[in-house]
């Protein structure tokens, strides 16, 4: 199943990840049928529950949720938007595999703090913590599954709080750096392999690759993996694991260009998932 979620609220008053979701729909959405999240464009909103415009992420959160219960799909890519729009779809793969799952989490940021940990108090720096269980309760309550801390790898990770930093390491969450990716991509399958599941969800933020090669991001950051070793990755993934689920968001509007790393990723979002589901 294919779905358009572009959101951007999780961001604060940036638009600039649905300006590039709405992009990635002109250009690159045009192979198989979309299901699409409607997100609201108000800006008029506040803070409540320590999260910048609570009210209408969790009303499209619930949006989200309802097209899923509707369509149970059997595999899943979703486009977005900013990285809160990771929370349903990965929560719902985890537990149609019944915990059977390993997430290849490429993203420059840890998007690991708590609605009160967060000196922001925008939604897209919490995703992967509210997956693992820690965050607002009415969100969580909204889950399919949790995911665990050994679930994950976390590659070409490199912009942190501190605390995101302490949670970490603290929680022994697998994770490789861009620079040891770049050097040695087999260290990322390898670590995937480790994992011991053949079922892999493949969560990507465009901003996991540097920004001297992908300038599209809206909250860069540099020393990022190069597009030669992403690219790498991807197939390497692709052709050692059985794909259940992509999800590709975090792009800036892409002043209509096609860009190839994009092509390969929505490629695999496309045939992939599709070629596995048959």
């Amino acid at each position: 199943m294919n779905i358009l979620y572009p959101q951007w609220q999780g961001g604060g008053l940036n638009k600039a990840t649905y300006e590039g979701a709405m992009d990635l729909k002109r250009n690159y959405l045009n192979m198989a049928e979309f299901f699409e999240v409607e997100v609201s464009l108000n800006e008029n909103e506040t803070v409540e529950n320590n999260i910048w415009a609570y009210k209408t992420i969790l009303h499209q959160l619930k949006d989200i949720k309802g097209l899923l219960d509707a369509k149970n799909p059997e595999t899943l890519f979703t486009v977005g938007g900013g990285d809160d729009i990771e929370v349903i779809p990965m929560s719902y793969m985890n537990y149609k595999m019944k915990g059977d799952m390993t997430v290849a989490f490429f993203d420059a940021h840890g998007d690991l703090n708590t609605p009160e940990s967060s000196p922001s108090k925008n939604f897209h720096g919490m995703p992967l913590r509210t997956l693992f269980g820690e965050g607002d309760e009415v969100i969580l309550n909204l889950l399919y599954s949790k995911i665990s801390h050994s679930q994950v790898v976390m590659i070409g990770t490199r912009d942190c709080d501190p605390a995101e930093e302490y949670y970490i390491r603290d929680n022994n969450i697998s994770m490789i750096t861009s620079e040891r990716a770049n050097s040695n991509s087999s260290s990322v399958i390898d670590a995937l392999k480790e994992k011991a599941s053949k079922n892999v969800y493949i969560h990507i933020d465009v901003d996991v690759i540097d920004p001297t090669e992908f300038p599209y991001q809206p909250v860069p950051a540099e020393g990022g993996l190069t597009i030669d070793t992403f690219s790498k990755l991807l197939a390497e993934i692709s052709g050692e694991f059985r794909i259940v689920g992509v999800c590709l968001l975090g792009s800036a509007a892409l002043d209509n260009r096609k860009i190839g790393i994009l092509q390969e990723i929505i490629r695999i979002g496309y045939s992939k998932l599709m070629l596995d589901k048959e």
